[in-house]
């Protein structure tokens, strides 16, 4: 199975032909911070071929830097023979770096990432303050939690990131 994919500029050409559908597999709280004008949101997480629109278009998925994207590719192009499925190489993020248009929220809310690196910030400051005034053995609790952080940086597949996401703050965004 070969996965197909399109450049930005090309897109950009696709769409101004009125020639694709755009499929945003990001988190609600991303898609909600900034997205192609005129995407849809599907989730990674909920994405499936009976999830595509009924179009004669061809479909481009995307994500943050297209890794998500090209996932979501491997979940419905398998399934579906109807659509001409494509990733965007780069994901948004080469979509902005070739200047082309994003719908931009005008409040801010801190990405995944951020709110996972900053909640493990949290626990490991509070964990360090327990082995300092309760019991020294919260250190080693320390050590797991940040062989844990690094872990699923690498990975790229967090517990924490799934909590996170499910949280009201990243759920049902007005754009």
């Amino acid at each position: 199975m070969t996965i197909k994919s399109v450049d930005a500029n090309t897109l950009q050409k696709w769409i101004d032909d009125d020639q694709v559908e755009l499929i945003d597999v990001r988190e609600p709280m991303e898609f909600h911070g900034q997205h192609i004008p005129g995407a849809t949101l599907v989730p990674l997480g909920t994405i499936s071929s009976k999830s595509l629109p009924s179009t004669n278009k061809k479909i481009v998925i995307y994500c943050q830097k297209g890794i998500r994207g090209k996932s979501a590719c491997q979940k419905v192009v398998p399934t579906d023979q109807e659509h001409e499925i494509y990733n965007l190489e780069g994901g948004i993020l080469s979509w902005i770096e070739a200047q082309h248009p994003v719908k931009q929220s005008k409040t801010e809310i801190a990405s995944l990432n951020k709110q996972v690196t900053i909640s493990f910030l949290v626990i490991t400051l509070c964990s360090l303050f327990a082995a300092i005034y309760v019991n020294p053995a919260f250190v080693l609790f320390i050590i797991v939690l940040v062989g844990m952080w690094l872990r699923f940086a690498i990975t790229k597949s967090s517990p924490l990131a799934v909590l996170l996401a499910k949280m009201p703050w990243n759920q049902k965004l007005e754009s």
